[in-house]
């Protein structure tokens, strides 16, 4: 039996702010509540200690209330998330101008001191009276006493209560630097869900029974290929699904966080549930939103789920610089592993004991702690909700490329591979260069992980996408907009041809209070005509400037074009050197496109017009680009 909640309230809160702590306070019960819910006497003129108590973040709404509280870990345990700690103290037979009192001393020496009962047989013409600055109690000689004080990332380690007018003896109990995982964040492990092995070396895996997104691998022992490959689609021949066994370590994690927050509203997710419902969520164009097109989570969209089934779960969030305080503060954060621990590994943390070392729940059960984390995700739940969603851009590309993006206001975040320059201008902003997940079965990291540039805030405008080149090849992003109604479109670029050292811009138009109203278009607008609109039929993701010089021996140049929604597309005209070679594109409102124009040694100049319609009138957009070949 709950012995607190059992208990009539028919008191009030006692608080003030004349101590170290903002919420301390005192709550007085009657006596004869508390006998009936023993069901035995106390002899008289005694004081006597019931207990430690506290009040765990994690039962919400429960904790609004001091005598919500629940008895303390193994009598004397509370943790640094909880709201309230407390001790309960019992006072019989008392006499006439008795005053009890209790202080609380932190680990750190600060007293934290109770304000005095005291006892008076007659007051304002009543009976037998216990009288506080804030409370009277009549009619009885007995009392029980609530001390409490609000400690939610309170100092961590050994307090001393003590407790005047009494008997009692100093009492101590110990504020954990944690979370209490054992009652509200139990451990999931993906290795829990693999698929099934075919027995057949030479084709060692199957597509069952626990699928990973909607990524394959190439049917053969530890090869690292992912491909995307939808599930309304077949299987490619000679490959099957991953399993979460094997990509779902983030996931796992996603999954820990959203249960921790989410259970008391009904939200308890395993891995194989939370990878149904993210594979489900797409958007408008069928596009994936869930996960990129190479397995990686969108945090997003989880977070968005839960809000959308009872649960106000927030993500990101504006946490702190201390992963200690995030957590007592927010609940459990997903970090990451360091690279000489673990590649590309993401684990759920817990805790920050007083040397730095990180208390985690890893979903590959390889680590119960780490010395340091390189990464956070920052998840909130719904005992701190912000006034506001945070809104922002989250692309992902799939490539040999490196990426850094500059916001209306000049600010930078991302890495620029010619300069060698890691830019951290933007608050709330974070690059991930290699956000690949490593094969837990046989250890094997993504050769080529994907590229995640997060940027959260609700500065709108016109922020501009710097796309380097790191090798040749051909990469693929997934843009996402998150707005203030949780709207998640994504945009995408497909098979854009990069090299060493290319350059290309993109610019993509935000709006915080609706994602509908953004855009993606070419970073540089042709230098054509002006004023700005007609200058916008037509931009450029590649080349980035009116002349471009191009390496010796360059036969043929990936022209990456963008049309606005405004053009007339029966009115597209384009020549190379003088010969048209309009058949070559394929211009439509609101879509973009990859010309791969030939091109000789010297000069080589590509016009290009096109008419478009502003609100009152027709107007032409022409573009003279010069490639020089040398």
């Amino acid at each position: 039996m709950n012995r607190l909640s059992a208990w009539c309230v028919v008191a009030v809160v006692l608080s003030f702010s004349s101590s170290l702590y903002a919420d301390l306070g005192v709550k007085m019960r009657p006596a004869s509540a508390r006998t009936a819910s023993f069901g035995r006497l106390r002899p008289l003129s005694t004081s006597s200690f019931d207990g430690f108590v506290h009040c765990p973040a994690e039962l919400g709404d429960q904790c609004t209330n001091p005598f919500g509280s629940i008895a303390m870990v193994n009598g004397n345990t509370a943790f640094y998330r909880d709201v309230i700690v407390g001790a309960f103290t019992f006072i019989s037979g008392a006499t006439d101008g008795e005053s009890w009192g209790a202080v609380f001393t932190d680990p750190k020496g600060a007293q934290n001191n109770f304000p005095q009962i005291t006892f008076h047989s007659t007051f304002n013409g009543q009976q037998n009276c216990f009288v506080s600055p804030f409370q009277v109690l009549c009619s009885s000689t007995a009392l029980e006493v609530l001390w409490f004080l609000q400690s939610q990332c309170a100092a961590t380690g050994t307090w001393t209560t003590q407790f005047t007018n009494t008997t009692i003896p100093p009492m101590t109990f110990e504020l954990k630097p944690q979370i209490d995982v054992d009652h509200y964040l139990p451990p999931q492990l993906q290795g829990s869900y693999p698929n099934a092995l075919s027995g057949n070396l030479s084709a060692p895996y199957t597509s069952a029974p626990n699928p990973y997104d909607e990524t394959c691998r190439l049917n053969i022992l530890r090869d690292p290929t992912v491909l995307y490959c939808p599930l309304s689609k077949a299987v490619p021949n000679g490959y099957v699904r991953w399993s979460i066994a094997n990509k779902g370590c983030y996931m796992t994690d996603v999954a820990m966080i959203l249960t921790y927050h989410g259970s008391k509203f009904g939200l308890s997710l395993t891995p194989p549930a939370l990878n149904n419902i993210l594979v489900g969520v797409r958007d408008a164009k069928d596009n994936p939103v869930g996960f990129d097109r190479s397995g990686g989570v969108n945090p997003e969209a989880a977070a968005n789920y839960a809000r959308q089934h009872g649960a106000n779960i927030s993500y990101p969030i504006r946490g702190t610089s201390a992963l200690s305080t995030d957590i007592c503060t927010f609940g459990p954060q997903l970090v990451r592993v360091p690279k000489n621990l673990r590649a590309q590994h993401w684990v759920t943390a817990y805790g920050v004991q007083k040397d730095g070392t990180v208390l985690v729940r890893d979903p590959a059960n390889l680590f119960a702690s780490l010395p340091s984390v390189i990464a956070i995700r920052r998840f909130s739940g719904p005992g701190f909700n912000f006034a506001d969603q945070i809104t922002g851009l989250r692309f992902t590309f799939h490539s040999p490329v490196e990426a850094f993006v500059t916001d209306p206001n000049g600010l930078r975040a991302g890495f620029d591979p010619i300069t060698q320059t890691s830019y951290n201008e933007i608050p709330n902003a974070f690059y991930d260069d290699d956000a690949g997940e490593i094969d837990a079965v046989d250890e094997i990291p993504d050769p080529n992980p994907r590229k995640t540039l997060e940027v959260f805030g609700d500065v709108d405008g016109d922020y501009v996408l710097t796309v380097t080149g790191t090798g040749t090849g051909v990469y693929n992003a997934d843009i996402y907009t998150i707005d203030s109604a949780g709207n998640m479109p994504a945009t995408t670029l497909n098979n854009i041809p990069t090299a060493l050292n290319l350059v290309q811009t993109y610019l993509f138009h935000f709006n915080h209070a609706d994602a509908a109203q953004s855009s993606l278009s070419g970073g540089f607008d042709g230098g054509g005509q002006r004023p700005r609109d007609v200058n916008k039929f037509l931009t450029y993701g590649n080349p980035s400037a009116s002349q471009t010089s191009l390496p010796a021996g360059t036969t043929t140049f990936a022209l990456v074009i963008f049309y606005s929604h405004e053009i007339l597309p029966a009115t597209f005209a384009a020549d190379l050197n003088g010969v048209s070679v309009a058949s070559m594109f394929h211009p439509a409102p609101g879509t973009s496109e990859v010309v791969s124009l030939p091109v000789v040694s010297g000069r080589n100049v590509l016009k290009l017009s096109i008419d478009g319609q502003l609100p009152t009138r027709v107007a032409t957009d022409s573009d003279r680009l010069v490639l020089q070949v040398p």
